[in-house]
């Protein structure tokens, strides 16, 4: 898979990510908090080895477990947003 081309990573795309966990107090309370989990990891990313993954894995209080995305790197769900539609059913649905 070549899923990973950092060209289509955007400001607007990490803009879209990462300003709704951080916009008010009340937001980062909320990202800090534990809910149903599961990790779903690029294989490909130097910086972010799969072994994190395991280790969140290991360490998060009812983990459901990690789904590897062959050479996926970090911003890989811009081009497989139904792999990670799948995933968020999958999880909500418990």
């Amino acid at each position: 898979m070549e899923a990973t081309n950092p060209a289509n990573l955007t400001d607007e795309a990490i803009e879209y990510y990462f300003t709704p966990l951080v916009s008010s107090p009340l937001r980062r309370m909320q990202l800090n908090r534990h809910s149903p989990t599961r990790m779903v990891w690029g294989t490909a990313d130097k910086p972010f080895p799969v072994v994190w993954a395991e280790w969140l894995d290991r360490t998060i209080p009812g983990s459901r477990g990690v789904r590897l995305v062959d050479g996926g790197k970090l911003f890989w769900p811009e081009e497989l947003p139904d792999l990670i539609a799948e995933e968020l059913e999958a999880l909500w649905s418990v």
